[in-house]
C-alpha cells in the first residue's frame, strides 16, 4: 500500500483502519480504467439492506475482480434510521477494496466500518414493546426516547403505534376483558 494511504488511516480502539473514501479515491487515482459496481441484494422492501459492490480493476471486462458485501437494518442505530441503504453501499466498497488489498492494514474492515460496528453495540434497550410489530425499541442516543426499530416501516405503511411494557400491555388486555364482559352483562359503566 503507498505511504499516502497508510497516512490517512485513522485510530479505532487501537487499531488503524482506512476510510472507504480514501480507499475510493486511491482506487480511481491508480486504476484509471477501473470501475465499481453496487447491487442491491435484498428485496427492496425489505428491512434488512444486503448490498453486493464488484471492483473491477482492468474495467468491467476485466479478468480480474473483487467482491464485498455488507448488511444494514433499517433503523438499526443513528445513521440507519435514514441512510441504511447508503450505509451498507459504502461498507460494501470498502470491503471489496479491502480484498484487492486496497486501505489493509491490519484488517479488511474499514475505518467506516469499525465505526459502525462499534456503535452499534450496547443499544439500549427500552424494555417496551412496539404495538404493531411487536419489535423490543430502542433508546435513541440523542433524545433519550424510546423508538421502534421498524418506525420507517410503520411510516411508509401509515400504521399507527406505541410503546408499551409488557406489563402494561397485559394491565389493558384486562381492563378490555373486564369492560367487554360488564358490557355483556349489561353493567352500567362506572
Amino acid at each position: 500500500m503507498k505511504k499516502e494511504l497508510k497516512d490517512k488511516a485513522i485510530d479505532i480502539k487501537g487499531r488503524k483502519y482506512v476510510l472507504v473514501s480514501d480507499r475510493v479515491l486511491h482506487f480511481n487515482e491508480t486504476h484509471k480504467e477501473g470501475c465499481i459496481t453496487t447491487q442491491l441484494i435484498s428485496p427492496p422492501e425489505s428491512e434488512h439492506i444486503i448490498i453486493k459492490a464488484v471492483i473491477y480493476p482492468e474495467g468491467i471486462n476485466g479478468r480480474r475482480y473483487f467482491t464485498g458485501y455488507s448488511q444494514a437494518i433499517i433503523g438499526d442505530g443513528y445513521i440507519n434510521k435514514t441512510s441504511a441503504l447508503e450505509n451498507a453501499e459504502t461498507s460494501a466498497v470498502g470491503r471489496a477494496l479491502g480484498m484487492m488489498g486496497i486501505g489493509v492494514l491490519e484488517s479488511i474492515a474499514s475505518a467506516d466500518e469499525m465505526a459502525k460496528a462499534t456503535g452499534s453495540q450496547g443499544q439500549k434497550k427500552s424494555g417496551t414493546f412496539c404495538s404493531a410489530c411487536d419489535a423490543e425499541g430502542i433508546i435513541s442516543p440523542k433524545t433519550g426516547n424510546a423508538y421502534c426499530p421498524n418506525f420507517l416501516k410503520h411510516k411508509k405503511t401509515g400504521e399507527k403505534y406505541s410503546l408499551k411494557s409488557r406489563e402494561e400491555v397485559k394491565k389493558m388486555e384486562e381492563i378490555q376483558k373486564r369492560s367487554q364482559k360488564d358490557y355483556e352483562e349489561g353493567k352500567e359503566p362506572f
